[in-house]
């Protein structure tokens, strides 16, 4: 799960950066993940390791509100790039 996560986390700052670096602005979706990855960066809790070095998976409340904002926020993303191409198969 952590591994999963991590590739996720990992997936969206290179897309992040190839944003970043070509001047272009930041959608309400990257700006939602940029946020959850900021707050799991710092925050004592997520980053919390049991006594094997692995992720201890704390609850923390931030956490799942920033992520929930992030699921949101990804949801909408996804059904506009769907209503995209439908409008344009219909068009061509």
């Amino acid at each position: 799960m952590y591994a999963r996560r991590l590739a996720r986390v990992l997936a969206a700052l290179c897309d992040h950066y190839e944003i970043v670096s070509a001047g272009i602005e930041m959608t309400s979706e990257q700006k939602a993940f940029v946020r959850l990855a900021d707050h799991c960066l710092k925050c004592p809790t997520c980053r919390t390791m049991d006594d094997q070095g692995a992720h201890a998976g704390l609850p923390c409340e931030e956490e799942s509100r920033l992520y929930e904002a992030y699921r949101t926020e990804h949801a909408h993303a996804a059904a506009t790039r769907r209503a995209s191409r439908r409008a344009a198969e219909v068009s061509a």
